[in-house]
Parts: C-alpha cells; sequence; structure tokens
C-alpha cells in the first residue's frame, strides 16, 4: 500500500512465506514495514501505477550547478527529504518447531537530493532482537550514510 499527498507519502508493506521442509511442518514465516516521508523542499514521490513503482525524485531546484530551460547557470538547494520506518521479522513458527527469533527496526533518516541521479542518504537505526529460544533480547545502534550515483 502506498500513498502520496504532496511532499507526504505512506507506504506498508506485509510478507508471508511457506518454508516447505521434506520430513517436518512447514513453517510460515513473516516480516511486515511502514514507513513514511516528507519534503522539506516541497518535492512529491513520483508513482506509476502502470507499472507499480515510485520513480526518480526531481529536485524542483538542483544542488549542483546546471542549465534551467532558459539556458542560465542555475543551483539550488536540491531536494531534502525526512523519513521514518519500523520494520519487523518474525522467523518463529512455534507449529513447526521454527525458532529462528524475531526483530524490530525503527529507522530515522536524511535523504539529500542532488540530482535526480545522485543523493546522499543518512540513516539511524535502533534494532531489537531476540534469537530462536532465548528469552533475551538484545539491541543495535547504528548509523549508516550512503552516496549514490545512478545513471
Amino acid at each position: 500500500m502506498a500513498v502520496v499527498f504532496g511532499p507526504l507519502s505512506i507506504q506498508a508493506e506485509y510478507m508471508g512465506g511457506f518454508y516447505n521442509r521434506a520430513d517436518e511442518p512447514n513453517a510460515y514465516l513473516w516480516g511486515s514495514y511502514a514507513q513514511m516521508s516528507y519534503f522539506l523542499t516541497g518535492e512529491s514521490r513520483n508513482y506509476s501505477r502502470s507499472s507499480g513503482h515510485f520513480g526518480r525524485v526531481q529536485p524542483l531546484r538542483n544542488f549542483i550547478r546546471t542549465r534551467d530551460s532558459q539556458g542560465r547557470r542555475a543551483s539550488g538547494p536540491g531536494a531534502w527529504e525526512l523519513t521514518y520506518r519500523y520494520s519487523f521479522l518474525d522467523l518463529d513458527d512455534a507449529r513447526a518447531d521454527v525458532l529462528g527469533g524475531h526483530a524490530g527496526n525503527h529507522t530515522l533518516g536524511v535523504n539529500w537530493y542532488l540530482t535526480s541521479h545522485a543523493r546522499m542518504m543518512f540513516n539511524y537505526v535502533h534494532s531489537r532482537f531476540a534469537p530462536g529460544e532465548a528469552d533475551d533480547k538484545y539491541g543495535l545502534n547504528a548509523f549508516g550514510v550512503r552516496a549514490q550515483f545512478d545513471f
């Protein structure tokens, strides 16, 4: 599911699958996520209903110096997007005696689109997970930075 209201977008997905085992009961494992994002600079995510995916983000004003429609050199702030995502994975199915554990993740992010073909991503992830049969839960905090250039 996905909805876009101007600079705000919200999407969620649920995935599940059967793990077929020859001499044991089959297991059902699942995961899901929900995320939202908001463009501080006014852009909107482009969604194609015919192909069922989001297209490139087109900054209203590129950060990298380019020529505008009249041939003048122009630059701007690029596009700035704030994001939040919660995801959950459950690899337990007690009926089938499968105890793979489960995990939940909170992700906060800032995406900076310099152009429609270049962006920087900054993420903080807080994860809580419990392995298999253990009663203990563990936490993990991570920071990630990614530079992406595609053509």
